[in-house]
């Protein structure tokens, strides 16, 4: 599996990946007024929090056409304390996210074993270690998540066949006249309506899908069909679920206790391998591809290879661009 290194700043090089090509991004952007990486325009030293959080999203509205309607997004963000006020980064983060048309799937919190206090005056300390919350979010509803605990989920009332409604739709779609690329544009979603016209229905996301009920209707409208189907796809009912970690790892929960590593090269800041693997298992395909646009060190780019992955690392410092390509022997 190939690894490609793009220098440069990601608001500029991403020009350069294609369209639909990523299925998994793992990333921990430079954190708000943390620290100061030498390179011009760098992202994090915004002049407010809200700013900060606005340039983040705006890297990935950026890359929103380059990832797959199926790719997930693990965003490693840190909260920081300012004038002894306690800074919401991530939750800034994920709602500027929010509006770029990214879904919040869960709020993952990485727990360093091995981290040692930060006692500040007049602050609680979670256990005399440090966390941080790594923020999983997806550019689909189809995206891949981990979750655990109770909550109540809203689903579908009626099973039926995927195929039955595609079948239909493509029946509609031709009595129209309209082209598929016509039917996406007036639903503002056209990567996604060729999936409910496909009968391959598959894992990831990869074949044929239902319409949420919400654009159904919009279909309807558009479309001009009559109620045939409106009960299979209208009619809902609450479900209480319960996941829970599972004792083997099957499930993994919310909460990863993984330990720091150390690195020999200069970086500041560099991911522990073990939670790049496992955002990597859960978030993307064998064969599939993985982004870093914040690449550092490049250890994303070092696990992908070794589970079989593709790599594209972004970095806009030219010293940790040497880093990158000693380590991965490039």
């Amino acid at each position: 599996m190939g690894v490609l290194v793009l220098q440069g700043d990601v608001r500029e090089v991403y020009r350069q990946l294609k369209d639909h090509s990523i299925d998994c991004v793992i990333t921990s952007p430079p954190y708000y007024r943390q620290r100061d990486y030498g390179v011009a325009g760098q992202i994090g030293q915004e002049s407010s929090p809200e700013e900060y959080a606005k340039e983040i999203a705006n890297v990935f509205r950026l890359l929103w056409d380059k990832l797959k309607t199926t790719a997930t997004v693990f965003l490693n963000i840190g909260y920081k304390y300012e004038n002894e006020e306690f800074l919401l980064i991530p939750e800034l983060v994920a709602w500027e996210m929010r509006k770029v048309g990214y879904v919040l799937k869960n709020k993952i919190i990485w727990y360093k074993l091995n981290s040692g206090s930060e006692g500040k005056a007049g602050v609680f300390q979670n256990k005399s270690k440090k966390y941080e919350k790594a923020k999983l979010l997806t550019s689909s509803p189809s995206g891949r998540l981990a979750v655990s605990g109770e909550k109540l989920i809203i689903k579908r009332k009626w099973l039926f066949p995927q195929g039955l409604i595609a079948d239909y739709l493509r029946k509609k779609l031709k009595e129209s006249g309209l082209s598929l690329k016509q039917l996406g544009e007036l639903m503002g979603c056209p990567h996604t309506v060729g999936h409910w016209l496909r009968k391959d229905f598959s894992h990831w996301g990869k074949g044929g899908s239902i319409p949420r009920p919400e654009d159904w209707l919009k279909l309807k409208e558009i479309l001009e069909f009559d109620d045939a189907y409106d009960r299979l796809i209208l009619d809902r009912v609450v479900v209480l679920s319960t996941v829970k970690s599972h004792p083997e790892g099957k499930n993994i929960g919310d909460v990863w206790e993984i330990a720091t590593e150390p690195y020999k090269g200069e970086h500041f800041a560099v991911f522990p391998k073990k939670l790049v693997e496992m955002c990597i298992k859960l978030g993307c395909p064998e064969g599939g591809t993985v982004l870093d646009p914040f690449a550092g060190s490049g250890t994303v780019g070092e696990v992908a290879v070794k589970l079989r992955r593709k790599a594209v690392l972004i970095e806009i410092n030219p010293d940790y661009i040497k880093l990158i390509k000693k380590r991965l022997d490039l």
